[in-house]
C-alpha cells in the first residue's frame, strides 16, 4: 500500500511538472508573438513617419517652385510696363507663353501631388527599404518634372525673343 501511494504521489508530481513545462512554453509562445507584434507596429510607425516627412519636402518644394513662377511673372509685368508700344504685341505672346508655361507647371505639380499622395499610402504598410527605394524614384520623378518644366519655360523664353 505504501509503495502504491509513493507511485501515486509521483505521478502526480509528474503531471504537475508536465502542465508547468506546457505552461511555461505557452507563456514563452505568447511573449514571442507579442514581440513580433510590437516589431511590425514598429516598422509601420516609421514607414507612416518616413511618408509624412517625404510629403512635407515634396510641398516646400511646389511651394519654392510657385514662388519663383510669380517671379518671373512679375519681372515681366515689370520689363512690360518700361517697353514701348512695338513691345506690347511681343508682351502679349510672351504673357501667353508663360500662362501656358505656369498651367503645365501647375498641372504637372498636380499630378506630382497625386502620385505623392498614392506612393504616401502605398509606403504606410510596407517595409523600409521598399519606402526607401520608392522614395528615391519619386524623388527623381520631382526632379524630371521639375526640369520639364525648365525646359518649357526656357522654349517659352526663346519663343518670346
Amino acid at each position: 500500500a505504501a509503495a502504491e501511494r509513493g507511485e501515486a504521489a509521483a505521478e502526480a508530481r509528474t503531471t504537475r511538472e508536465a502542465a508547468a513545462a506546457r505552461e511555461a512554453a505557452d507563456k514563452m509562445a505568447a511573449a514571442e508573438r507579442a514581440e513580433e507584434a510590437a516589431e511590425a507596429r514598429a516598422a509601420r510607425e516609421a514607414a507612416g513617419e518616413r511618408a509624412a516627412a517625404n510629403e512635407s519636402r515634396a510641398a516646400k518644394a511646389a511651394e519654392a517652385r510657385a514662388e519663383a513662377a510669380r517671379e518671373a511673372m512679375q519681372a515681366r509685368a515689370a520689363a512690360a510696363e518700361r517697353g514701348e508700344a512695338a513691345a506690347e504685341a511681343r508682351t502679349t505672346r510672351e504673357a501667353a507663353a508663360a500662362r501656358e508655361a505656369a498651367d503645365k507647371m501647375a498641372a504637372a505639380e498636380r499630378a506630382e501631388e497625386a502620385a505623392e499622395a498614392r506612393a504616401a499610402r502605398e509606403a504606410a504598410g510596407e517595409r523600409a527599404a521598399a519606402n526607401e527605394s520608392r522614395a528615391a524614384k519619386a524623388a527623381e520623378a520631382r526632379a524630371e518634372a521639375a526640369r520639364e518644366a525648365m525646359q518649357a519655360r526656357a522654349a517659352a523664353a526663346e519663343r518670346g525673343e
